[in-house]
């Protein structure tokens, strides 16, 4: 069998219409200036719209860090809200951020929301923005690692 075939889509607004658009890399519009929360809503997928079953995703779990080293310490800002769930801080383990998202079906679907076992909605929340960050550009890198 395959392996995981993981997959990310970010909420956009298209004209005025909200859509998941499958992305490798976001930037984020805009500035936020001190005290506001930035959020992203994303998708993260196994096998969407997969013809044939891959390998699950195993106790699944998001990580977050930053290109810049000393940029991890942004990291406290974060929270991650998991479908309709109150939003959780990361754990953090020295330079990176770690949220358990559980497991990830890869059986063969058809893309709908409908299959609710191949993918989680998740929105990233940082904030509120300190009054010492300045409109400096943040990379941050988020990735998926699972057991199997």
């Amino acid at each position: 069998m395959n392996k995981p075939s993981i997959s990310w889509y970010v909420l956009e607004d298209i004209d005025g219409q909200y859509e998941f658009i499958p992305k490798r890399n976001h930037d984020e519009d805009g500035s936020y200036s001190p005290g506001e929360t930035m959020k992203v809503k994303i998708q993260i997928w196994n096998n969407r719209s997969g013809d044939e079953d891959t390998a699950d995703a195993t106790n699944a779990r998001l990580v977050a860090f930053f290109k810049n080293y000393e940029d991890n310490f942004l990291l406290r800002l974060c929270k991650v809200k998991q479908g309709d769930n109150e939003p959780k801080e990361m754990t953090i383990d020295i330079d990176r951020g770690i949220f358990n998202i559980g497991n990830l079906s890869g059986r063969s679907n058809n893309g709908s929301t409908l299959n609710k076992e191949n993918y989680r909605e998740i929105e990233l929340q940082f904030g509120p923005i300190p009054s010492n960050i300045r409109s400096e550009l943040k990379s941050l890198v988020l990735d998926v690692e699972y057991d199997n």
